[in-house]
């Protein structure tokens, strides 16, 4: 995270909350005022920032937000109920619409086994709205990880800002008509793995209308390659649909040797020729993780492009669905590539980060009654918040009675595209690491 990535973010929360007429307050600890400062540092911020809180001891929170004494001592100042505490204090106590609050432990000391060092509690109120809650834990050194703190308080304040918002980020273009998700794998049987969701766009609102796998399309069969084949076909003729692919886009900046990521997608499978090549690159020495992308820390995506969970996926969405699509001119990436007319709209959407923001990680892959249990709820609270229309009685058979998660992660891939379109970064150009190794939309 670098400061032209900081200042990026807080340019583009200004632009958005002055479109949308937010007043916007910081209520700060262990950034110490760095979020309003960055705000500060670019002309004209005083339309949009109210006020800024600097609480770094306890004794602050508790006057100059309001946060109770015995909140702070029974759940400790880094915590989420103190963080949804201090931005809705914040709110109360000034004269903005929308405020973004941290602590955390930046370190180098203070951490401890249950709230380790970069430990990070953001928490995003708004009028009439609910509050917005993350969790973090950044690595590095203390620097970094006030750095990262900051940017993940920028993104929330984005999300926070766009709930509701009307405004379609596709500048002199009509929006399109239908979201996808799409579910994807790159499992010998993908096949059956690889579900597509299609939905027409009725407001802020998707309407299902088909939810079925792949080895069901024209063409299709349960073999990967037949599968990734058909849905190629399948998806360059949605001309009218932007569409959610819940596999990585790209790989951590480390292992790209290209300035652009159309020139990475296009020489990838030259590079690696099949899946373990990916694999090797995340081999690590035990207890260590495989590296990620600068947003999959952003978005809290549960893996690396590298997992041994995810590693297949990456290879056979990047070198046989992404790169016939581009190489054919048959869709366009976003935000890497500009939007056009014609052809489908192409994001990167994580269903797990989705759900996590939403505040519905529930364990729901598997086969027990607990978990079927957990897709119903995620399905109807999808539907309650006007996520999605009521489905059909077999969509929402499909969701809730497969096992594997597979068809309701291709609804909630639909949903997150559709949600993409009210994303001003969606059609922003992606600086430093972003541009090569993707961005993911939840």
């Amino acid at each position: 995270m670098t400061p032209r990535d900081i200042a990026r973010r807080a340019r583009l929360v200004l632009d958005t909350c002055r479109e949308q007429g937010i007043m916007l307050a910081t209520a700060e600890s262990c950034t110490g005022g760095l979020i309003a400062g960055a705000l500060t540092e670019i002309a004209g911020s005083s339309d949009v920032l109210e006020r800024g809180f600097v609480t770094y001891s306890n004794e602050a929170k508790t006057e100059q937000l309001g946060v109770a004494a015995d909140l702070i001592a029974g759940n400790g100042a880094v915590s989420e109920p103190v963080a949804r505490a201090m931005a809705e204090g914040a709110i109360a106590r000034s004269r903005a619409d929308l405020a973004v609050a941290v602590t955390g432990i930046a370190g180098p000391g203070g951490g401890s086994a249950e709230k380790p060092v970069g430990l990070v509690h953001i928490a995003c109120a708004r009028k009439r709205r609910d509050t917005l809650h993350e969790r973090h834990v950044f690595r590095g050194n203390r620097a970094s990880v006030r750095q990262a703190s900051v940017a993940a308080a920028f993104d929330m304040v984005l999300r926070q800002a766009m709930r509701g918002r009307r405004k379609v980020a596709l500048p002199g273009r009509r929006a399109p008509r239908f979201a996808i998700g799409v579910d994807f794998s790159g499992a010998a049987d993908a096949g059956r793995r690889i579900w597509i969701a299609k939905g027409a766009i009725d407001g802020e609102t998707v309407r299902i209308e088909t939810c079925v796998p792949a080895s069901s399309l024209p063409g299709g069969g349960v073999g990967r390659e037949r599968a990734i084949a058909a849905l190629v076909e399948r998806l360059a003729a949605e001309t009218d649909a932007i569409v959610g692919l819940d596999f990585p886009f790209g790989l951590p900046a480390a292992f790209v040797r290209t300035a652009s990521w159309e020139r990475f997608v296009d020489g990838f499978p030259r590079r690696f020729a099949d899946p373990e090549a990916v694999y090797r690159l995340g081999v690590t020495k035990p207890g260590r993780s495989e590296p990620k992308r600068q947003t999959d820390a952003a978005a809290h995506t549960p893996f690396s492009p590298l997992n041994l969970r995810v590693y297949r996926q990456t290879w056979s969405g990047i070198a046989e669905l992404l790169r016939p699509l581009l190489r054919g001119g048959r869709a366009r990436v976003l935000p890497m590539q500009a939007p056009a007319a014609g052809v489908p709209l192409l994001v990167e959407i994580c269903p797990a980060s989705m759900l996590w923001a939403e505040g519905l990680d529930l364990p729901y892959k598997g086969r027990t009654s607990s978990h079927r249990i957990a897709r119903r709820a995620i399905l109807d609270a999808l539907v309650a918040r006007g996520a999605l229309a009521e489905p059909a009685p077999e969509i929402a058979r499909a969701a809730i009675d497969h096992i594997e998660g597979d068809a309701l992660d291709a609804l909630i891939a639909a949903v997150g595209a559709h949600r993409a379109l009210y994303d001003p970064r969606l059609v922003e150009s992606p600086e430093g690491a972003e541009a090569i190794e993707g961005r993911v939309f939840f």
